[in-house]
């Protein structure tokens, strides 16, 4: 049987305050992915419905 990769709905609850905060506070998911540093790419999968990303941090691996 194959896990789905959809978000849950606590997902698109925390994604929808931050989207909401990131655009209140005039950031672009660019500005994010600088702060943070990580991909453009992976601060939208992030905000994206159709993807769970998981993000590995160097000190877990």
């Amino acid at each position: 049987m194959r896990k789905s990769n959809k978000k849950s709905k606590i997902d698109h609850f925390v994604i929808s305050q931050v989207k909401k905060l990131r655009d209140r506070d005039g950031l672009t998911q660019e500005d994010i992915a600088i702060h943070l540093n990580l991909s453009t790419g992976f601060i939208g999968h992030i905000e994206s419905p159709n993807f769970r990303a998981k993000l590995q941090c160097p000190a877990h691996k």
